[in-house]
């Protein structure tokens, strides 16, 4: 049922990102909503559950705007994986940390997604690639505390009701 929702909410974070989040553009960057919701459940969840997540968000993602099946998948999901791993035995209550791992987090998505992207596409050149991905990682931070904090309430609904409840 989690994972079934989880879907429905990643499908339409993919169509909120496509629509409505260029007209929330800060400098020139989008916030990626729905790389924040993923990273936010690595680190409520822990890497298998988050990897898990960032795979099924991944081929998603590919399925709709990727040139190849598998880019956006094996990135999310090492990110993920990445993440939820450093983040599993750490304190996770103040906003300070979320802001801090979902900077971290999207650091290492950039720099993956870029590895993977140069091993497919060789002559590609990077301009002031470090800049986009500090800045793509500030404006992520922004707005992460928002995403984070459903992503927590939606986990505790789930929790609450299907595994304690009944």
């Amino acid at each position: 049922m989690r994972f079934i929702f989880y879907i429905i909410i990643m499908s339409f974070l993919i169509i909120f990102q496509s629509t409505i989040s260029p007209y929330i553009k800060i400098g020139g960057v989008n916030p990626d909503f729905f790389l924040i919701m993923l990273l936010s459940i690595s680190i409520i969840k822990g890497p298998e559950r988050g990897s898990l997540y960032g795979l099924a968000g991944g081929i998603i993602e590919d399925i709709i705007y990727g040139r190849f099946i598998g880019l956006n998948s094996l990135t999310k999901f090492l990110t993920c994986y990445i993440t939820g791993w450093g983040t599993k035995n750490l304190f996770k209550g103040p906003v300070l940390f979320t802001i801090a791992f979902i900077f971290t987090g999207t650091l290492i998505y950039n720099l993956l997604y870029l590895i993977v992207n140069f091993m497919f596409i060789p002559f590609f050149e990077p301009r002031n690639i470090v800049l986009f991905f500090v800045y793509t990682a500030i404006i992520n931070a922004i707005f992460s505390p928002l995403v984070y904090n459903l992503v927590y309430k939606i986990e505790h609904f789930f929790d609450y009701y299907f595994n304690v409840k009944y």
